[in-house]
């Protein structure tokens, strides 16, 4: 080293560093501290062709590394051999074996490990594609059974015994196989594509998170199903619950869910999330990406793999290191989240049961209701041996609505004084049915006759026990429908207003569900040859005619020989051939059986029925057999004469002089009809002898009069006298039918 340069007189100012000295003649220097050494480089320009800056231990002395500095703008060959001479220097001064050397080699430049966050798409939105799929299940779901609730199929299956548990089974069972099919595919392409949720992350685990977010989209398909009635709402609010949930989970990708738990987000937040089940699903999901996917090592400097997350990481808590600047801190394990799902899932079924229960029967509900608060005692069956009348109402009565809510009508309504009631309460709605009482026996058919909305297809669903009445009593075969609901549904057979078939069933295997509700035995090929549908046994029922889904109807409500058979509105919108084919099933169906009739046709209640009970409003008005309502209500016959057309007026002019009684009522290219009471039935000989000696009668027709379905629909909103007269008018061409064969007249000589 060189001398120190002398001290400075006492009367001078001392310097920070030593004056500018000429370059030195030796090759290397060295200097106290790396601030020396860059002044000596600053007052020395491209002098000095490198120099070495050491890390030195301050404890122990020891070296811990070094930093070279080279001249820019010379060459640098000679820094590789600076580095070997440095290395090689020190090891040998700390290293005892004198053998040791270093040998230098040209390698490639080695790729560094990433220092900045690098976006994985799956770990970010995988909370939203695992989501999708499940939802898309739960639309599906909920779409089909809001479909058989719409369209009546339940309430057929419920009819022929379905019980309630079977049919919440049967479509549990139904949407868990469809899950558990989107789950494997799920599955197998996130193998197949090596995403990490999948790779590194066990099987336990995460089929157990998709299994119970599955269970929940179940259950809140039920749900839907249970307050919807119509498949437009239900699509409606299924996919308005879709979009809703996609931007929930679109917050819970861009803001960690771990989030929730941290110090600076208000606790609320999570106590509320976990009532909602995708939540807990992506809560799942984010705590299975902090240990599947790559995370960012200081110590490593660059992101490294993931440990993967196994079976036994349920049970401890999730560390969540500086989230938004937060500490360190702990979320909650994730068996607790999956304990959430199932406690959602549980809650959102046993709503669904519930409200299905009160919106299907609210009379059941709040009987239910009041027995959980009194002492239970099983009710004594009476005895299976049917009476005398097999089937008997009295004073029945349906009302719409909970019974509380019309008690406390009544109750406000006698509290408050009369302005007021009629000011603040709302009438309440008329009875469906009101105080209806009829009787029938075996073997006979009651024919519940009456226009659209008097009460005819409620009362056919009280005495099948589908809604009990709301007072009076219905007792079939010595069952009460309210006591013995599934009794009920064991001995009737219901053929309802709208053929309750699936499109994708054929005959045959139509028979084969129903005869399974039942419990029973049966021989589908027998059944279908007796209702002529033999050859279409295998043909999907979306293919077969009117007439003969009607007659598939006929056989699935006689299945099991039930002892009761209600038919409502058999024949609406069948031609004449198909009707009469319905005609001659049920007409041999009554055997030792009784038959409910419903209809709005005249011609068909006079032909089937053996007593007739005519409803309006929920009123009956009429009630007895086909021919003493004819004889007792009926406005005479009706003539009609075939003639040549020259000859009209002189028969018209003859009939209104000689023949008192007979009124005209038509004449059009020949065709001439006379209206006349059962009076003038004494002057029918006279009559046709007058034509046969005047008249060149090509034919003539004698029948019973009858009256327009749109008289029969205003006499029925008339007061009750002109109702009951009116109402025999219904039965004149029906009498034609039972008297004169299938055609409308007969032809006379």
């Amino acid at each position: 080293p060189p001398p120190p340069p002398p001290p400075p007189p006492s009367n001078s100012t001392p310097t920070a560093f030593p004056p500018p000295a000429p370059p030195p003649s030796y090759d290397a220097a060295a200097f106290e501290s790396p601030r020396c050494l860059l002044r000596h480089l600053e007052l020395h320009p491209n002098a000095t062709q490198g120099g070495v800056v050491f890390e030195v231990n301050a404890a122990g002395g020891r070296v811990l590394g070094y930093t070279i500095l080279y001249n820019g703008t010379a060459r640098h060959d000679h820094l590789l051999p600076m580095q070997l001479a440095l290395d090689r220097a020190l090891l040998e001064f700390y290293s005892d074996d004198d053998a040791a050397t270093i040998e230098p080699s040209h390698m490639p430049y080695p790729a560094g490990k990433p220092r900045f966050l690098q976006m994985n798409i799956i770990q970010v939105a995988g909370p939203i594609f695992f989501y999708c799929p499940a939802m898309f299940v739960f639309i599906l779901i909920s779409n089909r059974m809001v479909w058989e609730k719409e369209f009546h199929l339940r309430t057929g299956m419920k009819l022929m015994g379905l019980k309630l548990a079977a049919y919440w089974g049967s479509w549990v069972f139904t949407a868990l196989v469809f899950m558990l099919c989107t789950i494997s595919i799920m599955m197998l392409c996130g193998h197949l594509f090596s995403f990490e949720y999948f790779t590194n992350v066990e099987f336990v685990p995460l089929a157990l998170a998709f299994f119970l977010f599955s269970c929940s989209c179940i259950a809140m398909a039920m749900l839907c199903s249970a307050v919807l009635g119509a498949t437009s709402y239900a699509n409606t609010v299924a996919f308005s619950v879709f979009l809703v949930g996609f931007f929930l989970q679109l917050i819970f990708s861009v803001i960690p869910v771990h989030f929730w738990w941290s110090t600076t987000a208000p606790h609320i937040w999570y106590h509320l999330f976990v009532l909602y089940p995708p939540f807990n699903f992506a809560k799942c999901l984010a705590d299975f990406a902090l240990k599947a996917f790559p995370h960012f090592d200081l110590a490593e400097g660059g992101f490294v793999s993931g440990p993967g997350y196994k079976t036994a990481d349920l049970f401890s808590p999730v560390l969540v290191e500086k989230l938004y600047g937060n500490r360190d801190f702990y979320a909650p394990p994730t068996a607790w989240s999956m304990v959430f799902l199932a406690l959602n899932s549980l809650a959102l079924f046993l709503t669904a049961v519930v409200l299905d229960v009160a919106w299907s029967d609210p009379e059941r509900m709040w009987r239910l209701l009041r027995l959980l608060g009194s002492e239970f005692r099983p009710r004594r069956r009476r005895a299976a041996a049917p009476p005398a009348h097999m089937l008997v109402v009295s004073r029945a009565s349906k009302h719409y609505g909970p019974a509380w809510l019309r008690s406390a009508r009544a109750h406000l309504s006698r509290c408050l004084p009369s302005y007021c009631s009629r000011i603040l309460l709302a009438p309440p709605p008329p009875p469906a049915v009101d105080r209806l009482s009829v009787s029938a026996t075996s073997g006979s058919v009651l024919c519940l006759l009456g226009h659209n909305g008097a009460g005819k297809t409620t009362t056919v669903g009280m005495i099948t026990a589908a809604m009990p009445p709301s007072s009076g009593e219905i007792s079939v075969c010595g069952f009460d429908v309210a006591e013995h609901p599934d009794e009920i549904h064991s001995i009737v057979g219901l053929c309802p207003q709208h053929d309750l078939l699936w499109d994708e069933l054929s005959p045959y295997e139509h028979l084969m569900v129903f005869a399974g509700m039942k419990g029973i035995v049966l021989d589908p090929s027998a059944m279908l040859s007796s209702v002529g549908l033999s050859e279409v046994a295998h043909s999907p029922s979306k293919m077969l005619s009117g007439g003969m889904k009607r007659r598939l109807s006929v056989a699935i409500c006689s299945i099991g020989s039930p002892r009761v058979l209600v038919f409502d509105e058999p024949t609406t919108g069948l031609d004449p051939i198909h009707k009469r084919h319905v005609w001659q099933l049920i007409s041999d169906l009554k055997r030792d059986r009784i038959v409910i009739l419903t209809t709005h046709c005249m011609e068909e209640a006079a032909y089937l029925s053996d007593q007739i009970a005519i409803l309006s409003s929920g009123r009956l008005l009429v009630l007895g057999n086909p021919l003493s309502l004819r004889n007792k209500h009926g406005v005479g016959y009706r003539l009609n004469i075939q003639i040549p057309p020259q000859f009209e007026g002189a028969l018209v002019t003859m009939f209104e002089s000689s023949f008192f009684g007979f009124e005209m009522v038509a004449a059009s290219a020949g065709s001439v009809t006379f209206s006349f009471r059962s009076e003038a039935m004494t002057l029918f000989p006279s009559v046709l002898q007058k034509l046969q000696s005047d008249f060149p009668v090509r034919s003539m027709s004698l029948s019973f009069n009858s009256a327009s379905h749109s008289n029969c629909h205003c006499s029925l909103l008339s007061p009750l006298s002109i109702m009951s007269i009116c109402s025999g008018l219904w039965f004149g061409l029906g009498a034609v039918v039972s008297r004169w064969s299938w055609y409308p007249f007969e032809m006379l000589n």
